[in-house]
């Protein structure tokens, strides 16, 4: 588990340096999300209960173009073992029907990101069960004492990315699961160089 951990970091900064090589004209900085307080979590429905899993183990790494003081990418990965729904066997049986032996984490990666005031629009690519599809997200930026925090969600519907929608009781679950996230950052010496530009 650890150097799968390591793996992901490896290639989230690789992501992030290709993003920096066609970008050399702005002048960007890296900044690595706080993960102590970031967090990403699914609610799935199911006809008898309605359940979610929540992880604090997200790894986000964000380019900030200083110029424009705004986020020009970001990469972001989490590991499916780190979801917990305080139910360890329904958690076990989401690892099983997410095959996550083979595919443990999910990953997005943006290069085109539009904000306006506090509204951020966020165009990438989710990679989820090894399959990649292009997806936009509406989220709100705010800025909270020292933090500043990009919030939001979106739907995801698991037969799009090859996964079977598992069943209890004779029933199956919805086919569409939500995802909520809040990335948390910090941006101290970078406002102080905004200031200075």
């Amino acid at each position: 588990m650890k150097y799968t951990r390591i793996a992901v970091i490896i290639a989230l900064v690789l992501l992030l340096n290709a993003a920096f090589a066609y970008s050399q004209s702005r002048e960007l900085k890296k900044i690595v999300a706080d993960k102590k307080t970031s967090q990403i979590s699914y609610t799935m429905t199911h006809p008898l209960h309605e359940w979610t899993g929540t992880s604090t183990g997200v790894n986000c790494i964000m380019l900030y173009d200083i110029n424009e003081n705004k986020i020009a990418s970001v990469a972001v990965s989490v590991m499916l073992s780190s979801f917990d729904s305080k139910n360890s066997n329904r958690d076990s049986h989401a690892l099983e029907v997410l095959e996550a032996l083979k595919y443990p984490s999910v990953k997005f990666v943006s290069n085109n990101i539009q904000q306006s005031d506090n509204e951020v629009t966020i165009s990438g690519n989710l990679t989820f069960h090894n399959v990649t599809k292009p997806i936009s997200i509406l989220a709100e930026r705010k800025k909270e004492n020292d933090k500043t925090n990009i919030s939001g969600s979106f739907n995801v519907n698991i037969t799009n990315y090859q996964i079977e929608v598992p069943s209890l009781m004779g029933f199956k679950t919805s086919e569409e699961i939500l995802l909520n996230f809040k990335i948390v950052y910090s941006l101290p010496e970078i406002e102080e160089e905004i200031k200075n530009n």
